[in-house]
């Protein structure tokens, strides 16, 4: 008998003991699952209030997961919709959103299945996350994480004429219009914590182009990624850190945010060593930008 007691003991001791495990190693992979900042707008709505920003995150995690439904106040509608759809890359996975009759919040539909909306949410979510990461390394400086997330970009693309390329496709083919590849670069800098905004400008021709707007220590800076990869492959930083004066060089004017809004002036010449870049690095310590001249004289600035 206490042979047999002493079995059954073991038994369940072992069985606790898988259960135990298996719980664990659940929760390992739930804390190791990648989530992106969900909370980030282009600088365009930052006026907008906590509430309908926080009604917006709740929307972009349910379409991380593939749920068909989330619950916040609708009078926020419009609002939460404006945000979702110029902020979050991610709205092409949706195929609708209806506010709910009873008003208790809106219900999804997807272009795809549920399994195949969280595959592709999680390769994006572990894309960018991969991305801010590597841009962040050797430096806290946010100037540093910009000029990286800037090269990240403008090396990593090829622009194309594909009127269907939308940013949540630039990041994940590399290839994209002006507008995407800089709402690409927006997205990169709005998740490692910068204000960025995507605007909207003509050319020296008068055709449509697009560039990002970056507040760095206060001041706002012109960044154009997909003029950089056309021009040189996107290897140096010559149209890093503009300012309205070094754009309008360049032909570009008409700056605006995507609610149509005039842009404020970016009048800051702080980089203003960018502009004859022959090739760039950032000292060992992270502090200095060095930027080596047409002149093949080398110039600092501190990060």
């Amino acid at each position: 008998m206490i042979k047999k007691t002493i079995s059954v003991l073991l038994c369940a001791v072992i069985a606790f003991a898988f259960t135990a495990c298996a719980d664990s190693k659940k929760d390992e992979q739930t804390e190791e699952k990648a989530e992106l900042v969900y909370n980030v707008v282009d600088s365009a709505y930052s006026s907008y209030d906590a509430s309908a920003v926080s009604a917006y995150a709740d929307l972009c995690k349910a379409v991380c997961k593939g749920e068909g439904s989330v619950r916040f106040n609708v009078g926020l509608f419009d609002k939460v919709i404006q945000l979702f759809y110029t902020s979050f890359p991610l709205n092409v996975l949706v195929k609708d959103i209806k506010k709910n009759e009873d008003g208790s919040g809106v219900t999804l539909t997807y272009k795809y299945e549920q399994a195949l909306v969280i595959s592709k949410a999680d390769d994006f979510t572990t894309k960018v996350n991969a991305a801010v990461k590597d841009c962040k390394s050797g430096s806290a400086s946010k100037r540093a994480f910009a000029i990286k997330a800037y090269n990240y970009t403008a090396s990593g693309v090829t622009k194309t004429d594909a009127e269907d390329a939308t940013v949540y496709s630039t990041i994940m083919t590399g290839e994209g219009t002006a507008q995407t590849v800089s709402g690409m670069l927006t997205y990169l800098l709005l998740q490692g914590g910068i204000s960025a905004s995507t605007l909207i400008a003509s050319d020296a021709s008068g055709a449509g182009w697009s560039v990002c707007l970056a507040e760095l220590e206060g001041d706002n800076f012109l960044l154009d990624p997909t003029t950089e990869s056309v021009a040189n492959g996107g290897t140096q930083l010559a149209y890093f850190g503009m300012t309205n004066e070094d754009a309008a060089g360049e032909g570009l004017s008409g700056f605006m945010f995507s609610n149509r809004a005039s842009a404020p002036a970016c009048d800051n010449p702080y980089f203003d060593i960018c502009r004859q870049c022959k090739a760039w690095e950032i000292s060992k310590d992270g502090k200095n930008l060095l930027v080596t001249q047409n002149n093949d004289e080398i110039v600092q600035v501190a990060l």
